[in-house]
C-alpha cells in the first residue's frame, strides 16, 4: 500500500498509526500495541497474550479544567494567607501626635537620666 498523508485519515490515527491508500480509501495502519479504525483503542499486553483492549479514555479537556481548578485553590489559599498575615501586624509607627509627643518628651528623659547618674 500507498502511504498518504496523515491528515487524509480520520482522526490521523490518533498519531499511532500511519495512513495508507487501499481499495476502499485511507485506512490507518496502527502500530503495535494499538487498535482500531483510527488506533484509538490501547491494547495491553502481558508476556505474550493480549489480555485485553481498553479504549484510551484520557481527555484533554477534563484533565485541563481539573488543573486549572487546583491552580486556582492553590491561589486563593496562598492570597488568604498573606491577608491573614497582613491583618495581624500592629502599627508600630503609630499616628503622627503619639511621634511628635514623644520627640517633645525625650529631652526631659534625658535631663533625668543625667540627673541620676551625677
Amino acid at each position: 500500500m500507498q502511504r498518504m498523508m496523515s491528515a487524509m485519515c480520520p482522526g490521523s490515527c490518533s498519531g499511532r498509526g500511519g495512513c495508507y491508500a487501499s481499495p476502499t480509501g485511507p485506512e490507518c495502519q496502527c502500530r503495535e500495541g494499538f487498535a482500531g479504525k483510527m488506533c484509538e483503542i490501547v491494547v495491553e499486553k502481558t508476556t505474550s497474550a493480549v489480555v485485553a483492549a481498553a479504549e484510551d479514555t484520557s481527555d484533554f479537556w477534563v484533565v485541563l479544567l481539573v488543573s486549572a481548578l487546583v491552580f486556582l485553590s492553590l491561589l486563593a489559599a496562598v492570597g488568604a494567607i498573606c491577608y491573614y498575615v497582613r491583618s495581624q501586624k500592629v502599627d508600630v509607627v503609630g499616628s503622627l501626635d503619639e511621634v511628635i509627643d514623644e520627640a517633645k518628651a525625650a529631652p526631659k528623659r534625658v535631663k533625668q537620666y543625667l540627673e541620676r547618674l551625677v
